[in-house]
């Protein structure tokens, strides 16, 4: 964030402000952020004041650190823009800002959509729709991956992080009609990220409502008066004005008015942004032009202290409530059997739900302990770093242990630490624990690309891994280890490789089908092609069943679905799912063309870089699936 607040800073005339530095306890992000923007770099706050005198100062630190960065830096004589959520309490809130009035120092909060263009045609409109009776606010948001080896954050923090803008927003508006700050009347909260909030400020009544569930993405605000409504999209950034009656007439009209008012405004929006070149967020600059203005003329900072309370106000109660609601995490009384690692993730559910079915005690091993809506009734959860030396003590009663975590993004540093270290240190841990056998997820990307199908489990992995980037580096390296466990035969050790992932009910489709555009999907690659996949269901249940001595897989075992489905067959899947859906196929031969098209012009073009053919993307090699076949076949009876 501090990046995207810098280079905002330099989009703006170097006539009314000027990026003065960096500060960050991090020297070697501080010195690439600084140093790729051609100014100071400092690690210390105290010495940034000192040596740099900022005018103002952003504060993009973590928000626990937001109050004694905000204090230290009006005691230094700057005005403060800070991001949300501009603090985690009101009392530390009230604070910054009365310190802030004493020393005549301007405030503002990250509340940029404040400036989107949204909110500014949605002011034009505030008179027109008369005295405002009703406000909506709807936020439905999708939970955001952390990369380079980050703590996931969870279903709370993820709320926590993003309830501020919908809320100032809905503050904004109440307080711009009617005069009053709005105050609470009814709220709700959940671990599963959702919020619903009813407020009122005068005769004006409104409801929040954020979830982190709701799909599809979105972000609007519906402000109902007496003359009329208008509808603030910040997805696309427009205002659709509905400013009339409603009678029999008018229900004819609407449906019309508004898909031509939604069009048009959509292509406005986004050739406005376009020629603009906006990369950061939406209104962020704006903001910041508009609080050095106020600074520079001393007018009235962009975001009122009531609009900050009040989303601090906001956030610190939603909080509250999940916590007093939120059980306290008890492990079941019977010891643990298998210990599972990644059991948060997609794959590792699957074997929890079905360990827990075969009788057996899960032990689940991750960064942190998941809400109690994530947790499976009957598992014991333990919060340890795998990459950690040290870190992993299995209890005795532990038999097996199955390996899903992997880091999946990320740098090469990312990758030997959450991906080679954390298994060396496991496999050290199961080890000392005596545990019979060891399940280790690793990925079909590790094969060689020259590999001719049917590939088997007899075929080569790749001889240059670096040369395939730090997935397939770390992946490869974690399957060493595990191989060399093996070879000190002090326990039974597996590789398993899945493909692709996917859940037949719940999607989302392989990426070598094509890609999803909204209510479309682009199809690519023969229609009769077989596209090899792997059910998180099958994968789930045979790791699980593995673990518990249930079957016995080979050594190396390729985990696919033992019989490929066309992509005929996969897009029926995605249109069951999907009812509607617009499904536009490329035939293959085009595809083929351009690409091989495309190589040949980045051999001419960049003789020096490797060529990159796309179709390669989309190619499904066939596998021999015997292996895999026979373990499925021979673990259950059929349907």
């Amino acid at each position: 964030m501090g990046c995207h607040h810098a280079d905002a800073v330099r989009r703006i005339d170097p006539e009314t402000a000027v990026l003065g530095g960096f500060v960050d306890p991090d020297e070697s992000v501080v010195t690439a952020a600084a140093g790729d923007r051609d100014v100071p770099g400092f690690v210390d706050l105290s010495e940034a004041l000192s040596e740099a005198s900022p005018d103002v100062v952003h504060v993009c630190a973590p928000p626990a650190l937001h109050g004694s960065i905000a204090m230290r830096s009006l005691e230094a004589g700057a005005h403060l823009y800070v991001e949300k959520p501009f603090t985690l309490r009101v009392s530390e809130a009230e604070a910054v800002l009365t310190r802030a009035s004493e020393l005549g120092r301007k405030v503002a909060a990250g509340h940029q959509l404040l400036m989107d263009p949204a909110s500014i045609a949605g002011e034009t409109f505030l008179d027109s729709i008369g005295d405002l009776r009703h406000i909506e606010s709807y936020f439905a948001f999708k939970t955001r991956r952390e990369v380079s080896g980050k703590r996931g954050r969870t279903s709370v923090e993820q709320l926590l992080d993003i309830l501020p803008h919908p809320t100032y927003v809905l503050a904004h508006f109440m307080e711009a009609s009617t005069g009053e700050a709005p105050h609470i009347r009814y709220l709700d909260a959940g671990e599963d990220g959702h919020a619903n909030v009813t407020v009122q400020a005068g005769r004006a009544t409104g409801n929040l409502v954020v979830t982190l569930e709701g799909r599809p993405v979105n972000s609007f605000v519906r402000l109902i008066g007496t003359r009329g409504t208008v509808e603030l999209d910040y997805v696309r950034g427009i205002a659709i004005p509905k400013l009339w009656i409603g009678s029999g007439l008018d229900k004819v009209t609407e449906p019309y008015h508004h898909a031509l008012a939604l069009a048009w405004g959509s292509t406005v929006s986004l050739a406005r942004r376009l020629v603009r070149r906006e990369r950061s967020y939406p209104g962020l600059r704006q903001m910041f032009e508009a609080l050095y203005e106020s600074i520079r003329r001393d007018l009235p900072s962009p975001v009122t202290p009531n609009n900050i309370l009040f989303s601090v106000a906001l956030v610190e109660r939603v909080e509250e409530k999940i916590r007093e609601s939120s059980p306290e995490y008890a492990a079941p009384a019977a010891a643990a059997t298998v210990a599972v690692t990644g059991g948060s993730g997609f794959l590792g559910r699957h074997v929890l739900r079905r360990l827990i079915e075969l009788g057996e005690v899960p032990l689940v091993l991750g960064r942190r302990i998941p809400n109690a809506v994530d947790r499976f009734a009957g598992a014991h959860y333990e919060a340890c770093d795998l990459a950690e030396p040290g870190s992993i003590e299995l209890p005795g009663s532990v038999r097996s242990v199955v390996h899903c975590a992997a880091e999946t993004a990320g740098s090469w540093d990312a990758h030997q630490r959450n991906s080679i270290d954390a298994t060396r240190y496991l496999l050290e841990a199961a080890q000392r624990a005596g545990v019979d056998r060891f399940l280790h997820v690793s990925s079909l990307g590790v094969l060689s690309l020259k590999a001719r199908p049917p590939i088997s489990e007899d075929d080569a992995v790749e001889p240059d891994p670096r040369g395939r980037g730090p997935y397939v580096w770390g992946k490869l390296e974690s399957e060493r280890l595990v191989a060399e466990a093996r070879a000190a035969g002090s326990m039974k050790t597996y590789i398993l490789r899945p493909g692709p992932l996917m859940d037949p009910q719940e999607g989302p489709p392989p990426g070598r089908l094509g890609r999803a555009a909204g209510p479309a999907f682009i199809a690519i690659g023969p229609r009769g092609g077989k596209v090899p996949t792997t059910d998180v269901a099958m994968a789930g249940t045979l790791l699980a069943e593995a673990a518990a001595g249930r079957v016995e897989p080979p050594e190396l075992l390729h985990l696919l679905d033992p019989v490929a489905l066309s992509r005929k067959e996969l897009i029926a899947q995605e249109r069951a799912r999907r009812p509607g859906i617009w499904v536009f196929w490329i035939p293959w031969l085009l595809v083929r063309f351009l690409s091989g098209t495309g190589w040949a012009l980045q051999k001419v073009l960049r003789p020096s870089k490797p060529a990159v053919r796309v179709s390669s993307a989309f190619a499904a090699p066939r596998y021999d699936t015997s292996k895999i076949a026979a373990l499925v076949n021979g673990s259950r009876p059929q349907e």
